[in-house]
């Protein structure tokens, strides 16, 4: 996921969420409020498209770790704070911090309305919106959706969502902070008249506006409190009998995202040299379905997930451009073989481009909880010729 917006916003919902009379009153132990910690050991084998040097980087690291509490200590107020650290390790790197990711608040007077506060995830396509840790694969997928500086995947703002029409279509819409003028003024001279050429970014602090509707053909989508708050991919519990899918969901949506004068696309003259800074606005696109059908009362379930995105901008830039994610598993007991596919076409600048596809098992030991995983596989990036091998074994505790 692409690194979150965090502000004053942000951190004044962390302390809210400890020092607040609601919050405080119930305590961990009385069940209103849970704390949870995710690590994702992780082994990765990736080759190298550099003719020097070793072909094959072995990378022990620490995929996530996150710091999570949660609860709802009144019928109509949820919150969900959360910490964490991607790619520990990575790259030989073992100096990174843990960043502040989520810090909302919620209030819901009743199922079809929610109110949402703080830095939270913009209600994008389905695979955007899980909640870490119960995913169907081992990958992440951020090349689907290249977001320019400035925009991210979380953003601070209001939100307000439900369920309408029996509980079959889901709402939300979120106003959000997006580009501030002051993270990415041009001051480049290109002219040579001693001042910034390109007009500031988002000069009247106009929000970013991201909208999502979603339809349940079976059992309903969202719902109150952190749980509704993540889209569910694959949803697991243990009985006597092994794990179960105890829930048939069936669900299509479609969403967009805008953010207005949001950043600069490159103008050249004649002899290709850069002449100037154009400011434009961006906007993209999605739609997605989701299934986690139970099979044999719930001992096997065919989970699918697929979804599409076209980002465009007011010209082409390097980012513009369509992808395309498929992910199928099929669970038998706690194992589940899946495999995925993966395209982002760039419409301008083969940079961005990316392709890959993988192979891989998943061993459920509790639910969500506990698991281990294997996945192999080949991409190609950036319109390069070859495609390169990538393997991951990882295994996943939730305390």
């Amino acid at each position: 996921m692409p690194p979150a917006r965090s502000g004053p916003m942000a951190w004044l919902v962390v302390g809210l969420l400890f020092v607040s009379p609601a919050a405080g009153a119930a305590s961990i132990a009385d069940g209103a409020a849970q704390l949870e910690l995710l690590l994702q050991p992780e082994l990765a084998v990736d080759e190298s498209d550099s003719g020097a040097g070793a072909r094959y980087g072995i990378d022990p690291q620490l995929e996530r770790a996150y710091l999570a509490l949660s609860g709802q200590p009144t019928p109509q107020l949820s919150f969900f704070a959360q910490l964490g650290v991607d790619g520990f390790g990575r790259d030989g790197a073992w100096d990174q911090g843990f960043a502040l990711r989520d810090a909302w608040l919620e209030w819901a007077p009743g199922p079809r309305l929610q109110l949402d506060a703080g830095l939270m995830l913009a209600p994008w396509a389905g695979h955007a919106m899980q909640r870490d840790g119960a995913q169907l694969d081992l990958s992440r997928h951020d090349a689907l959706l290249p977001y320019p500086n400035g925009i991210a995947g979380r953003d601070v703002g209001l939100m307000v969502r439900g369920r309408i029409l029996g509980d079959r279509l889901e709402y939300r819409l979120a106003g959000l902070a997006g580009v501030d003028t002051a993270q990415g003024h041009d001051a480049t001279d290109y002219d040579g008249d001693g001042s910034p050429d390109a007009p500031p970014l988002n000069p009247d602090d106009i929000p970013r506006v991201t909208a999502r509707l979603g339809w349940s053909f079976f059992d309903p989508q969202g719902g109150a409190g952190p749980a509704g708050f993540h889209t569910q991919a694959l949803a697991l519990e243990s009985s006597p009998d092994g794990l179960r899918s105890p829930r048939k969901v069936l669900t299509a949506g479609v969403a967009i995202d805008h953010q207005q004068d949001a950043l600069y696309v490159e103008q050249r003259d004649f002899t290709g040299s850069v002449s100037s800074a154009t400011r434009v606005d961006y906007t993209a696109a999605t739609f997605d379905l989701l299934a986690d059908l139970p099979l044999r009362e719930g001992a096997r379930s065919l989970n699918v997930l697929l979804a599409g995105t076209h980002t465009m901008f007011d010209s082409d830039h390097p980012a513009a451009g369509n992808g395309v994610l498929a992910i199928a598993g099929y669970r038998v007991g706690r194992v589940q073989p899946f495999g995925s596919y993966e395209l982002f076409d760039a419409q301008a600048s083969s940079a961005y481009d990316r392709v890959a596809a993988r192979l891989g098992v998943v061993y459920w030991l509790d639910g969500h909880a506990t698991k281990l995983g294997l996945e192999l596989g080949a991409c190609r990036n950036g319109g390069g010729n070859d495609l390169l091998f990538e393997g991951r074994l990882q295994a996943q505790l939730r305390f």
